[in-house]
């Protein structure tokens, strides 16, 4: 799926829409180049990174995908390299699909609002605005929490344990509470500050 979404978001790129200035047509960018991409990495794996990205490799190693042998020095090739599909461009490339859909909806359409239902209202008509949008809104907005609920789950453990290591403290609910809640406040002064002041400077 990834690797389809590529090529078609290849094939959108070197077409004429490619050419379609999201927003207005002689509108400067907000944002830089790096400070786009700072923002779009630590909210898209940043959390991930954190568990994952350093014990992906040992779990390819010891249980290798296609029926490969455990431990074995196709599991090594395996465990260098299949994680490239979840962190590298394709990975991205499902980020991108509806990122673009919202973006186009939003900024030249000039539908007024970025939620998911909007972005399909071409496809849709008027029954985004109705039971069907909300439906679409709903299993977005449901989805959005599993996704952020998972990240701080298996974030959180992780952090307290480094914590717990670094000052030498015994591991307790107390503290994994507490670096839950500081991650929480983290995030939800980042968001109060906006893009700008909060967001962009956090990455």
């Amino acid at each position: 799926m990834g690797i389809s979404t590529l090529i078609f978001l290849l094939i959108l790129a070197l077409s004429t829409y490619g050419n379609l200035v999201i927003g207005n047509e002689h509108e400067q960018p907000e944002y830089g180049l790096f400070g786009w991409s700072s923002m779009l990495f630590c909210s898209g794996i940043g959390a991930s990174l954190v568990l994952w990205g350093t014990t992906e490799w040992v779990y390819y190693y010891l249980e290798p995908p296609f029926n490969a042998e455990p431990e074995s020095i196709e599991a090594i090739a395996w465990a260098t390299s299949y994680g490239i599909f979840h962190w590298g461009i394709t990975g991205w490339a499902l980020y991108c699909l509806p990122a673009v859909a919202m973006a186009y909806a939003y900024h030249v359409r000039n539908y007024g609002t970025l939620r998911t239902s909007t972005a399909c209202q071409s496809i849709l008509g008027n029954k985004a605005s109705g039971v069907g949008g909300r439906i679409i809104d709903l299993i977005y907005m449901v989805a959005l929490l599993g996704v952020l609920a998972g990240g701080l789950g298996f974030t959180t453990p992780t952090i307290s344990a480094n914590v717990t290591e670094f000052f030498g403290i015994e591991e307790s609910l107390t503290v994994t509470i507490s670096v839950l809640f500081i991650c929480l406040l983290i995030f939800a002064t980042s968001v109060h500050f906006g893009i700008e002041r909060g967001i962009q400077k956090l990455s």
